[in-house]
This record gives C-alpha cells, structure tokens and sequence, in this order.
C-alpha cells in the first residue's frame, strides 16, 4: 500500500496530540509512505494507492485549487474532525465542503457518526472514523485509590465549564483545576485524577436556526480513561459511537446533580472501581480505531 499524504507541516503533525497518533497509524498500514507539506502542494503529486489529506480545513480551502492541479483527477480522502465549522450558522468557513467538491474528487472521513450521517444526508461522501488513543499512551498506574486528585479538570476555563464547577462547589465537591500544558503534561496530570469532569456544550450551535446537540469531542473521554481515570461528563447520543458500553471509566449524566452520587459510589467500592479502571485501560489498548487505507481504495 503506497498513501500520499498531505499535511500542514511535519512539525505540526509532530507535536499536535491526534496528528501525530493518526500519522502512526496510517504509516503503519504501508508499504510506502510519503509527507507532502502544504508549502510543497503546488508540484505533480506521484502515484499512489491513497491520496489522504490531514491538512486543516482552512488549509484545504485556501490551497483546494493547488491541490486539485496536484491530483490531476485523482481522488482525494479529506480527513477532517470540525465538521461543524462548515455547516453550523456560526461556521468559521460556511460553504467550504461545496467549494472543495466543486474543484475536486473528494471523499470526507468525519470523527463524529452523527454529523457523518448529516454530512451524507447534505449530498457528500462521508466515512465515520472513530479517533483512538496509541496503545503506548494507555496506562492504568498509579492505582486509582492512590491518585492524589480526587477531582479534577485541565483546560480552557470558558463561562460553562466554570458553571459547572461552581454548581459541584456548591454541592460539596472540590474540583482542582489545572492550567492547559503538553501533551506530556496532560497525560501525567488524567493519571494524577481519579475522576475528571468537564462540559463540552458551550456556546450553542443552530443549523438553519433550529438548536442542536454538539455531538463531538468524545475522543477526549476515551483518552481521559486510556489513563486510568474517570470521565464524567454530559450524554450525548454520540458517546455510543466512542464505545461508551465498553469503557465503564466514561461515565456520563443528564444533569449535573447526578455526580456526587456517581462520585460516591465509586468511592465506596475502590476495589470494583480499580478493576473497571484496569477494564477500561485494557480495552482502549486493545482497539486501532481510526481508519484502514484498505476500506478507502475503490470506495
């Protein structure tokens, strides 16, 4: 299997956390692999199996032009997991599927079910790919009842998630916040937490003026667990496609008064919630997800 693949830059891809996981898994599938940088797109690309883009959407549709010339006809696969900044009223770059299909044969791989189905409902070619965490990231030490942050959340503080905070502040549980760091960082702090919390919903997106769930990010929860530790955070349907069922470390709720409970519960049985913790590493390390270059050709 021979696969081009374009990308914004190899120190991009080097140092982003999912970049360089799915670079990994796509080497690993060939025979020959070849990097072509966005700066580099404007020459002939050569003969391949697959040609995959991992650039940006904002890199596809600056360079979509560049890049049809480059295939010369050739079918392009768009990996591409912000679905949402095309096709929400609040999208960064409305329109921008149309203006990559009107200029080329493309193909898109979504990292959500629910907005790959609405992205073939909407006349594209989408393919779900579940992202997935390397096998060399799953880690289930320290065990889960010597973990000196009971819980705990890392990232961006926008209005919600301070919301969400203060509201289990109030309720009597303490939530140590850490600032955002590396990737190396992040992994050692999931694994110094015996659960994190955290609300993706946000701002709320609208698709023709009519409100809709977010239906996304749910990679970071398989990551939180690939740690040992535990996600809680709000359901949503697409959390089943993250296989919710088979990592009992992603809990999930309908309101938020649900956590002490879930908390409490977990605490009063360490040894049951120290094996789902090794259950759920286990699991997680088991599985590739993503894609295989194999499923793409002839599709």
């Amino acid at each position: 299997m021979k696969c081009v693949q374009l990308i914004d830059s190899l120190d991009y891809v080097a140092n982003n956390c999912w970049q360089h996981q799915l670079a990994r898994h796509v080497k690993f599938q060939c025979d020959t692999h070849l990097f072509v940088e966005s700066k580099d797109i404007e020459k002939v690309l050569p003969n391949a199996d697959v040609f995959l883009s991992t650039l940006k959407l904002r890199s596809v549709l600056r360079l979509r032009h560049e890049i049809s010339k480059a295939l010369a006809g050739r079918k392009l696969f768009v990996y591409e997991q912000d679905p949402w900044e095309a096709f929400t009223d609040q999208a960064t770059f409305p329109g921008a599927y149309s203006h990559i299909i009107d200029v080329m044969d493309a193909s898109f791989i979504n990292t959500s079910r629910w907005w790959s189905n609405y992205i073939t409902s909407q006349g594209f070619r989408s393919t779900f790919a579940r992202m997935w965490v390397n096998s060399q990231y799953c880690d289930a030490q320290p065990a889960w009842s010597q973990r000196p942050i009971r819980v705990g959340y890392k990232g961006a503080m926008h209005p919600h998630r301070l919301q969400m905070i203060e509201a289990l502040r109030e309720m009597g549980i303490d939530v140590t916040v850490l600032k955002s760091g590396n990737y190396d960082e992040w992994l050692s702090d999931l694994s110094k937490m015996k659960f994190f919390i955290h609300d993706e919903a946000g701002e709320q997106w609208t698709i023709g003026g009519t409100p809709i769930r977010k239906q996304c990010g749910w990679a970071k929860d398989v990551e939180i667990a690939s740690r040992g530790c535990i996600a809680l955070r709000l359901y949503e349907d697409e959390a089943e496609h993250y296989a919710l069922r088979q990592i009992p470390n992603i809990m999930t709720f309908a309101n938020v008064n649900e956590v002490p409970s879930f908390i409490s519960r977990a605490e009063r049985h360490p040894e049951v919630t120290e094996q789902l913790a090794h259950q759920s590493v286990q699991y997680i390390a088991s599985q590739t997800g993503w894609f295989l270059l194999r499923d793409l050709v002839g599709t």
